[in-house]
Order: C-alpha cells, then sequence, then structure tokens
C-alpha cells in the first residue's frame, strides 16, 4: 500500500500569471505580496508557441515544485484548448517554494519556464478539508485521516450520473435555482464529507467528434465538469471520482488509462479519493478477468500521475473485493453488500475485516433508499449502522431519483426497476437525514479507537435473525462502548448485558438514530466487570454509548476548581424551541443543546446569573463546524447590547474570546448564520485578567 507525503498548501507565484481556477479560490493579490492559501488549488497559466493538431498525444507538460524541508512535488500539465496550457497544483508545506516546468517538445518555450519562487501562507478558512488537508489511511490501516492526523469520517452521497443528468443552471424546484447546487447544498448542511461519482470515460461529449479515446475536447471539461468539480470542493467535500462502469472498459483500456492522466492533472489538486471505476468486474463470469484487467491499467494510471497519492480503490460488484488485494495502488477495499430486504449479513463484513488487517474497507452501495418497495429509511439506517459497527470506515448512502439524477416523472430511462422518484422527492427522504444523524453520532464519539468486538462483550439471547444481533466496539481499554441495538431485538422485549468490562465508573448516554437526540441516563458503577443494559423502547433501534469516568483525584479537584470559575455554571438557562439549554452549561463536552430545525434564522441560549455578575472572556465548542456567524449579547435593564461579535466556534478544540468587561443578569448567544442547526456543547463565561488563565481554566 502506498504511503502519502503530507501536502499542506497551494501557492501562487510572484507575478506569473497564477490563476485560481474558481470564485472560491484565493483572490489574485499584487505581484509583490502575491500569496496563496494552504490546501487551495491554483493554476498556473502557459500559452503554447508550438500549435500541435492533438495535444492529448503529441506533447507532455511537467512541473516540478521544491520546497521546504526537501520536498518535492511533480504535477502534469494538461491541455485546455488551443495555445492554451495549465498546471494546477496545491502544496506540502508553508513557505518559499521553486517550481520549474519542462516539456517533452524542447522546441516549444512557451511550454518552459525557469526556475521561479513561490509564497505560501496558512489557510484562513473554516472547511475541515482546507484545515487539516487531504486524506490518506491511518497508520493501524482500519480508517481514513486528513495529512496532520484528525480522522476522516467518509460519510458519503451517490451521484453516478452527476456529469451528464444533474444540472448546473436548471432547476424544476422553485426551492432552488440549481439542481446541482440543491444536491451538494443539502448534503453539506446535513454533515455529508463526500460526493460519490463516476465521469463515463467513453462518452463522446469528453472526446473530439468521431475521435473517442484519441483527443480529448476540453471545452467539455471548461463547461461541464470545471464548476462541478470545483464547486464540490467549494463546499468542503470530497470528490470520490471514477471513470466509468464495468462495460466503459471493453477496448478501450488505453484510452481510459490516457482519460485517467488527464483528469489527475485537471482535477487531482483537488480533495479527491479515486473510486477507479464503478462495479468493476462486471457482471457477464466471461468478462470479468479482462475487465478487471482494464481497470487495473486505469488505477496504475491514476496512481502513477498523482503525486499526492491520495487514498485509491475500486468499486465493487457484490463479490469479495479480493482481486486487487496487496497491489500498490490500492489503499482500501470498496464493497458492495448490494440492495435486499434485510442488512447486510454481519458476517459479510466480519469476514473481511478479520481476513484483511493491511487493507481497510469501506461499504460503498448498499440498499438504496427508496429503491423497490422493501427499501426504507428503517432499512437504510439498519445497514449503515451493521457497517460502521463492523469496522467499515465510513457509509455511502444512495437515494433512487438522486442517484441516477431523475428529472421528472416522464424521465423514467434509469428507474432501474422502480419505483420512480424525481431527485427533489428524494432529497427529502427521511434515511438521508438519518444517516445525517449517524454522523453526528460517530464524530461525537471517539470512533477512530473503537473497533468490533462480535464476540466477548455482549451476552444476550441468541438470535434466529442476523439483522437482530446487537453490534459492538470498543477501544482497547473498554474505556468506550458502543452498542448498537436493532429494532427487531429491541422488539423481544430482552436486554443485553455488556461483560468484561474494567472495574470503574460508566457515564452511560443513549442515542436515537431516528432523530438524532442524546438520553443521558447518569453514571453506573461496573460491577464484577458486567453492565445489564435497560431494555431500549420496544420495536426501535437504539445506540447505547458508555465512557469510563476518571477516577476521583487531584485532577478531579483541580478540574473541579476550574469549572468553579465558569459564572454560566449552575444558572437557569433558555432557548429558542424551547430545546434543552442545560447540556450546553453543565460542563460536559460530550452533551450538547441542539437548535432544532424549526427554531427561527437566529437560534438563541441564555443564562440567567440570578443577579448581575461580571465577565469578560467566553470558551465556546460546538459539533461539526455548523456555525459561521454569532453574537454575544448582554441586557442592561431595558435592550440587548452586543459585547461580541464572531464567525466559526470550534469543533475539535474550544474557540476562546475576549471582551471588554461585561456587568450584567442576563446574557446570550446568537447564531445569526448557520450551515446547519448549531450543536452548542459547552459555553462558558469567565472574569479572567490574562488569556493564559482563561486557557489553562478550559483545559484544566
Amino acid at each position: 500500500m502506498k504511503r502519502v507525503n503530507s501536502l499542506l498548501l497551494v501557492c501562487m507565484a510572484l507575478g506569473l500569471g497564477l490563476t485560481p481556477p474558481s470564485a472560491h479560490a484565493a483572490a489574485s493579490a499584487p505581484a509583490a505580496t502575491a500569496t496563496a492559501e494552504q490546501w487551495r488549488i491554483f493554476e498556473i497559466s502557459l500559452t503554447s508557441t508550438v500549435s500541435y493538431a492533438n495535444p492529448f498525444s503529441e506533447v507532455a507538460v511537467t512541473a516540478v515544485f521544491y520546497g521546504p524541508d526537501q520536498q518535492m512535488l511533480t504535477r502534469p500539465g494538461f491541455g485546455d484548448g488551443g495555445d492554451t496550457w495549465r498546471v494546477r497544483v496545491a502544496f506540502p508545506a508553508v513557505g518559499r517554494w521553486m517550481y520549474r516546468i519542462s516539456a517533452s517538445d524542447p522546441a516549444n518555450a512557451g511550454l518552459h519556464r525557469p526556475l521561479t519562487p513561490l509564497v505560501c501562507v496558512p489557510y484562513a478558512g473554516y472547511l475541515p478539508i482546507y484545515q487539516h488537508g487531504f486524506l490518506t489511511v491511518s497508520a493501524d490501516q482500519r480508517y481514513l485521516q486528513h495529512a496532520d492526523g484528525t480522522p476522516f469520517l467518509w460519510l458519503g452521497d451517490t451521484h453516478w450520473f452527476f456529469e451528464f443528468r444533474e444540472r448546473w443552471d436548471e432547476s424544476n424546484d422553485p426551492r432552488w435555482p440549481s439542481q446541482f447546487k440543491a444536491l451538494v447544498d443539502r448534503r453539506v448542511a446535513q454533515g455529508y464529507s463526500i460526493y460519490q461519482s463516476v465521469i463515463f470515460g467513453p462518452a463522446p461529449a469528453l472526446w473530439a467528434p468521431g475521435e473517442i479515446g484519441t483527443r480529448i475536447d476540453p471545452e467539455y471539461f471548461q463547461n461541464a465538469l470545471d464548476p462541478k468539480l470545483a464547486y464540490i470542493a467549494d463546499r468542503g467535500l470530497v470528490n470520490a471520482l471514477g471513470l466509468g462502469f464495468h462495460t466503459n472498459i471493453d477496448g478501450r483500456a488505453d484510452a481510459l488509462a490516457g482519460l485517467a492522466r488527464y483528469v489527475v492533472a485537471r482535477y487531482g489538486a483537488y480533495p479527491m479519493v479515486w473510486i477507479t471505476g464503478g462495479e468493476v468486474g462486471g457482471y457477464e463470469p466471461e468478462l470479468r478477468a479482462a475487465r478487471l484487467d482494464g481497470w487495473r491499467q486505469v488505477a496504475l494510471a491514476i496512481d502513477a500521475a498523482d503525486s499526492y497519492h491520495q487514498p485509491q480503490s475500486a468499486h465493487y460488484t457484490n463479490d469479495f473485493p479480493t482481486d486487487y488485494l496487496g497491489e500498490s495502488w490500492l489503499d482500501f477495499s470498496m464493497v458492495q453488500g448490494g440492495h435486499h430486504s434485510a442488512p447486510v449479513e454481519t458476517l459479510y463484513y466480519q469476514r473481511y475485516y478479520q481476513a484483511e488487517p493491511a487493507t481497510p474497507f469501506l461499504e460503498a452501495e448498499a440498499n438504496y433508499e427508496g429503491l423497490g418497495a422493501f427499501v426504507s429509511a428503517d432499512l437504510v439506517r439498519a445497514t449503515a449502522y451493521r457497517a460502521i459497527q463492523s469496522g467499515s470506515l465510513g457509509y455511502t448512502y444512495g437515494a433512487q431519483g438522486i442517484w441516477n439524477a431523475v428529472w421528472d416523472t416522464a424521465d423514467t430511462a434509469n428507474d432501474f426497476g422502480g419505483p420512480h422518484w424525481n431527485w427533489n422527492q428524494a432529497i427529502d427522504f427521511k434515511g438521508g437525514q438519518q444517516v445525517a444523524y449517524l454522523g453526528r453520532f460517530y464524530r461525537r464519539v471517539p470512533w477512530q479507537t473503537l473497533r468490533p468486538r462480535w464476540v466477548g462483550v455482549l451476552e444476550y439471547a441468541p438470535q434466529d435473525v442476523d439483522a437482530n444481533r446487537p453490534l459492538a466496539t470498543a477501544d482497547t481499554d473498554a474505556g468506550n462502548v458502543v452498542v448498537y441495538l436493532p429494532s427487531g431485538f429491541t422488539a423481544q422485549g430482552s436486554g443485553a448485558t455488556i461483560v468484561n468490562l474494567p472495574d470503574r465508573t460508566y457515564a452511560i448516554r443513549w442515542y436515537d438514530p431516528r432523530t438524532g437526540a442524546w438520553l443521558y441516563q447518569g453514571n453506573a458503577r461496573v460491577g464484577l466487570g458486567r453492565w445489564q443494559l435497560e431494555p431500549a423502547p420496544a420495536g426501535e433501534d437504539w445506540l447505547v454509548w458508555l465512557t469510563a469516568v476518571p477516577a476521583p483525584g487531584a485532577d478531579r479537584e483541580a478540574a473541579r476548581a476550574a469549572a468553579q470559575a465558569n459564572l454560566a455554571l449552575g444558572r437557569a438557562y433558555t432557548s429558542s424551541g424551547n430545546a434543552d439549554a442545560a447540556p450546553a452549561f453543565d460542563g460536559d463536552d460530550q452533551t450538547a443543546w441542539q437548535a432544532p430545525p424549526s427554531t427561527p434564522d437566529a437560534p438563541w441560549l441564555e443564562v440567567d446569573f440570578g443577579q448581575p455578575v461580571t465577565f469578560n472572556t467566553a470558551v465556546l465548542r460546538e459539533f461539526d463546524y455548523h456555525t459561521r456567524a454569532y453574537r454575544l449579547e448582554v441586557w442592561d435593564g431595558a435592550a440587548w447590547q452586543i459585547a461580541y461579535r464572531g464567525t466559526l466556534i470550534g469543533h475539535e478544540a474550544p474557540t476562546r474570546v475576549s471582551f471588554p468587561p461585561q456587568t450584567t443578569r442576563r446574557a446570550r448567544l446568537i447564531v445569526t448564520a448557520a450551515a446547519a442547526p448549531p450543536s452548542i456543547r459547552e459555553w462558558g463565561l469567565y472574569l479572567l485578567p490574562d488569556r493564559g488563565q482563561a486557557r489553562a481554566a478550559w483545559k484544566r
């Protein structure tokens, strides 16, 4: 398996014709102060001094970049119509870079550039994919992470026909002016992280008329694909992209390998995952070997062209994905559980997980919601949780009407057996939102440390139906334990016992996967390594999360003393939508106030101190970076006055803000802009003389 270099920056040359490829990339600056942001794609434009009949096959352009700590990065250039060539790049470190561009045609002066300097600065935005960097595989080979080591939970949505059928500048739903943007924006608001798609390599639109496989049509890429790929990246999603489906490789392996090199040159400096192709082995046994060999050729072309070595896989049919295991280009396996009237059997995942410890796996296609009369939100939800509780590095959701990009009731060409759903109906499917709740759950627990525990953790009555089996995951020392209880199990009214736990106290939290609501049960002392789960409400699936509580001692006393400095603790709280506000003030950053979806455009939290208090510092933390703008206000006895305006609230680490001392009986937090209903973990208020003291109080 390939190892990935840490890649941290996109840079801009000092007055050398570098321009952003989209309106959302870093703005151009004067030549004397030229800078660009970390991880953001940037573009170097070149003008060929030689005209070629077919630039796709007659000349190759290569840029080599030299950076801090002896880093070196190679990026291929691509022809973009006429005499225009481009190099798109994202760089691996802040600081001074140098680059040199050369062409296979030594006589073409326009495609050569001598050693040239670049200057780079850190990314200043809020999108995690640029804050933490491109993706790679974790050291233990079980999940994906960013370049800086931050875990990445794959939460994908399927768009197999985005290239031709998702309309960029048109919508037949008055809620949105663009079908494509509506689909992307909805998933971003819900917390998805992956847009899973393909372009159909042999499609005539990609190639010059009558020259499929031999001459690219750059105008098609400019008009049809560039805006979409840029928009996906600018909204913070990773594009998991393939070059077609199984039959597309027949007789065209060389052509698709050439297309792969062009696609990597054009889009490979965006945050990407390369899925090579869809259902690569196909369904005809006599063609399987040839198709696997053809897609292998495409995969190797991608691997050779992508010096970032962003994660790479191949989307499979329903069979066990073993054909490419151990090959240098393969980073993780994409399994397809298929579309059935029941969740994928646990044994399917267990067999792979235990047999292949060196290659993580992803459930990449199973039980598209609305496909057939049997795939309900309940089935989607059960399938997704069973996959992740069995070791999948995430989950890809699919909705009938979206995966196939159905425009209206007359658009039946890709119903795949039905029933028929339009895209603007499927966008509101319950299962799509409940998969978003799944993402919230796992991002809140330390999911990257959890491993499947098929035996040795749970005791329960034998189950005749695999779908009724509870599934447990736990970290190495059982400091965190997560159990998924399927609806078929809870319907029996019997409980389960968690066994072999250390003798310690656990905080116990229940999670409703249908609504995303948390229920805090309290602390329980586990005696003799056993704890009886209280029966969940019958007929519904639930999750329970056990977290070890630190033993009392000096550290605990220090934490308690620090918490006493938080003036917001132990007060009276209210909030918009009558949601329970107390979790935002309980000193526990694993609980949260969740603004209900029905709240107004500016949801708020309020604390009433009971008497005037003075504070000058606020410490805030939320889940999932939903907040985009907020105000802290204080009551002066007659009206609310603004004490502070902010933008982002920390997710992995708290945000601390200071302002002139405020004396008031009441204070409130108003979220004035958000990508989704905010979920505030903690809001603390302090009177502290300096920044260091505030930070120390929070950390303790």
